[in-house]
């Protein structure tokens, strides 16, 4: 599923023999600069957002919509994020794809179902998927589908009908979907829908007579999962407008209205978070450009003045939407281009900073880990886990176990959501963690902002505690061994020691044998107190060479010892 580039790191090699000359008479092994191959600063890349957000990452798929997509997320499980959009197919067939990171999407189901408009989607736990679309059948019946990925299940709405895209939320146990009708008002409606045991079943409507609509609503849970949050524009005037209801049922009587207008459907959501503001607007301008804005408030139902509005450098086809999937103070954002093939688009986000550490972690050296301690005779095995499906590592650590050797694993956030079982395994196992970023970037090729770099090692650390209950720090590995001085000190800042290696096995390489990587180990003139030996938890053959790696070494005298242990004065 992910595939971790490694054509990169042979051309790394020569690096390692220069940084190795530089550390190898210090006490601990850290080296005074980074190697020449690379310079020592990068460029971050140019704003494409005014305000207080800050642009992480943005992604444009290959895929095309007819409509503003739909996004949703949770902030724990293995299905962190799902999006669905009609398709620009001659049908106009619905599409889901699912995400275990948010950075990339992946199994890509097209019903065979079509839709008018874009659909609705939300997430349960248990990694289950709910959408809802208006058909194309020439009354515009409403329909939803829940549990996409498993055993599906239907229910049509007859008689409920609507010329927009619904909304569809998950809250205490059961669906809400909410939907601008086609009487002559547009009067918002919201319906309860029961998840039974083998289908779907109606639940109260509530027709919010007291309001009219001129574009489709969103709806979500409230504030601290406190109620539900509907929000849409008002017909004639464009005017977002928002009410929040205790059970679904009980609306106020007026609504409350943010001084911004809107051609498309706003989405407005609450999420619970510590660090970082907990409600967001996010819609399109009624300027000529269309332009995507986000708005967030620490105090809602009210909403600050100034300071806290951005302006993204992008205009959207339909309504943007916003998803929560936990980590460092970031959001993903979903729109559909104005491109002439209109793409869908992936953004993550962040109101603050993804670089603030949290409470409790304070700064460390910046300078790069290449030998431990070289006052005693010890070593490091390290394993980067990521790029496999589990069986290798499953495989190694029965090897580790067999022998009573610890180890520490630098774990990628993605391959920790692919394998949690053997996730687990290796914390339970007493094996040291270590940061290996979420899906395997080069951090300094092209030019990235600190915000991205940060936002690499802070969801891969909220995943880690989730899946494992243990944190990766104080150790991270870049990708590629690909650093320089702005990885090392945003790494620093968030309390990680950057570690690199004294002997590289090239395990990751199918056509490097066991032998090879037998003799790279024992033979290397880097063997010596305190060497660090990368190896790589889907290696092909690190399972037939471990056993004879672990036996060299201790033959010529060496304990194996964890990180820890290695780099301690």
């Amino acid at each position: 599923m992910h595939r971790i580039r490694n054509s990169r790191k042979a051309s790394l090699l020569a690096r390692l023999t220069t940084a190795l000359a530089l550390v190898a008479m210090l006490g601990l092994g850290l080296a005074a600069a980074a190697p020449s191959a690379k310079a020592t600063t990068a460029a971050t890349a140019a704003p494409a957002i005014t305000g207080p957000f800050n642009l992480i990452t943005k992604s444009v798929l290959s895929d095309t919509s007819i409509d503003g997509p739909a996004l949703a997320g949770l902030t724990t499980g293995r299905t962190r994020a799902a999006i669905a959009w009609t398709g620009t197919d001659q049908e106009r067939r619905l599409n889901v794809m699912i995400s275990e990171t948010g950075s990339g999407f992946y199994s890509k189901r097209t019903l065979s179902e079509t839709a008018r408009y874009g659909p609705a989607i939300t997430m349960i736990p248990d990694d289950k998927v709910a959408i809802a679309w208006v058909g194309t059948d020439s009354a515009r019946t409403l329909n939803v589908l829940y549990n996409v990925y498993g055993a599906p299940r239907k229910l049509i709405l007859w008689g409920e009908t609507s010329s927009m895209a619904p909304a569809l939320t998950y809250e205490n146990g059961q669906l809400y979907l909410a939907w601008t009708g086609d009487d002559a008002g547009r009067r918002p409606n919201v319906l309860a829908i029961t998840i039974g045991a083998t289908g779907l079943s109606v639940g109260a409507k509530t027709t919010l007579w007291q309001f009219s609509s001129g574009a489709a609503p969103s709806l979500s849970p409230g504030l601290n999962h406190a109620g539900l949050i509907l929000s849409w524009s008002q017909a004639g005037t464009g005017v977002i407008s928002f009410a929040t209801s205790p059970d679904g049922k009980t609306w106020p009587a007026t609504a409350s209205t943010l001084p911004e207008t809107t051609a498309s459907a706003p989405h407005m959501a609450s999420f619970v978070a510590s660090d970082m503001p907990q409600t967001y607007l996010a819609w399109t301008g009624t300027n000529a450009a269309h332009s995507l804005n986000l708005r967030y408030t620490t105090s809602y139902p009210s909403w600050p003045a100034t300071g806290a509005k951005s302006i993204l450098d992008d205009t959207a086809l339909g309504g943007p939407q916003i998803a929560y999937i936990g980590g460092p103070q970031a959001l993903l954002l979903a729109w559909t281009g104005t491109d002439e093939a209109h793409h869908l688009n992936i953004a993550v986000v962040t109101p603050t900073s993804a670089c603030i550490a949290p409470p409790g972690v304070t700064p460390v050296s910046s300078q790069l880990i290449v030998y431990g301690n070289a006052s005693r005779k010890q070593v490091s095995l390290t394993f980067d886990a990521g790029g496999s499906d589990g069986a290798q590592a499953a495989k190694l650590l029965d090897i580790l176990a067999s022998y009573n050797v610890k180890s520490t694993w630098f774990i990628m956030g993605a391959w920790g959501q692919e394998n949690r079982s053997t996730f687990q395994r290796v914390v339970a196992s007493g094996h040291e963690l270590g940061n290996h970023t979420l899906d395997h970037p080069d951090l300094t090729n092209p030019p990235r902002s600190d915000e991205f770099i940060c936002y690499e090692l802070g969801m891969t650390e909220q995943i880690a505690k989730e899946i494992s209950g243990k944190s990766t720090r104080p150790f991270f590995r870049p990708p590629f061994g690909a650093y320089n001085t702005q990885v090392l000190n945003d790494a620093a800042k968030l309390g990680f020691r950057t570690v690199y290696w004294s002997i590289d096995t090239i395990d990751w390489d199918p056509n490097t044998t066991a032998d090879q990587i037998v003799s790279r180990v024992l033979n290397s003139p880097n063997l010596k107190n305190g060497a660090i030996i990368l190896m790589h938890a889907g290696s092909l053959h690190e399972p037939e060479a471990l056993p004879r790696v672990i036996e060299g070494l201790r033959a010529k005298g060496y304990e194996i010892v964890p990180l820890s242990q290695l780099i301690a004065p």
